[in-house]
């Protein structure tokens, strides 16, 4: 009888001689965030009630799923990124057990995309931060700056995220990166954007909210704006001519000249206008503004700068 046995031994070729079909393949680079493993092999080559999976040194057999010619597992959460350790045990047909591993590496695509923020400048009191990025639809998004945040983020159409913030007097964060964070059931991901925001919450500056910077306006405009309420606002207006039309005067970049500042009142809400116009127009002819106010309590804000060409 045990010559028998022998003999048959002898006839059967071992597994890891068969074309056993691993999946992710050794070495393999994988984008998936919950890949599936699979171990396949001939009809008859292994007893298939007999065969034990690991992944990361935990077995993962009872989670799953088999048939007489494979054995495939799928990770109900997202294991971290990075090398991902695989093995596998079974019998072959005759009892003899039989044992494979290897690795590969999860490397998954990033879900956040188009990252971006509107902070061109420093942000001061009152200063809105726009953020946006593309994930998935119907994910969970929020974003962060050092240690202010976390601001939920909403889904404005599917697919782009966007949320904002307002600076208060508080806030500090300089050279922080922007954080952006998001969730689809159990995928988490974060991002940083670029470049880094500078908030300095202490000190503040107008707001101009009309024209905005870098507008065509007429002869006679209204500028419109915020600032804190009760305070005094000037506007220091300086009269130039655009480098690329000739102008009446030997330097192009040359300020012809400055109006005086003009004063207003702030009101209750914050918001103030201050009526603003040329006696007469030359072709090229622009006014850059410099707009500061000083609060109740004498604190002077930071200079805003806005620039307008004339129609």
């Amino acid at each position: 009888m045990r010559c028998l046995l022998l003999f048959l031994a002898l006839l059967t070729p071992p597994l890891l001689a068969q074309p056993l079909e691993l999946v992710p393949a050794p070495e393999e680079k994988v984008q998936e965030d919950r890949p599936c493993i699979q171990v396949s092999w001939p009809e008859g080559a292994v007893q298939a009630q007999k065969c034990r999976l690991w992944m990361n040194g935990r077995e993962v057999t009872g989670e799953c799923l088999r048939s007489g010619r494979f054995l495939s597992y799928r990770p109900y959460k997202a294991p971290a990124a990075g090398t991902v350790e695989v093995r596998f045990q079974a019998e072959d047909p005759m009892g003899q057990p039989l044992e494979k591993s290897w690795k590969f590496l999860l490397a998954p695509g990033a879900w956040i995309q188009n990252l971006s923020h509107d902070a061109r400048s420093d942000l001061f009191e009152d200063d809105t931060l726009q953020v946006q990025f593309r994930a998935p639809s119907r994910g969970k998004a929020s974003f962060t700056l050092g240690n202010l945040g976390p601001v939920e983020m909403s889904e404005k159409e599917p697919g782009l995220y966007q949320g904002s913030y307002r600076v208060k007097s508080s806030d500090t964060s300089l050279n922080q990166p922007l954080t952006a964070h998001y969730q689809k059931g159990d995928h988490q991901e974060v991002a940083v954007a670029h470049p880094p925001v500078k908030v300095f919450g202490g000190f503040y500056r107008v707001r101009i909210t009309s024209p905005a910077d870098g507008s065509l306006v007429e002869q006679n405009f209204v500028l419109t704006g915020h600032a804190r309420p009760g305070s005094r606002v000037s506007v220091i207006p300086k009269i130039g001519f655009s480098d690329d039309i000739p102008s009446p005067t030997t330097n192009s970049n040359a300020v012809a000249g400055t109006a005086g500042s003009i004063p207003a009142e702030v009101d209750e809400q914050g918001d103030f206008q201050v009526e603003y116009g040329m006696p007469i127009l030359l072709p090229g002819m622009q006014v850059v503004m410099s707009i500061f106010a000083v609060d109740a309590e004498g604190n002077r804000s930071m200079p805003t700068i806005v620039r307008y060409r004339f129609k």
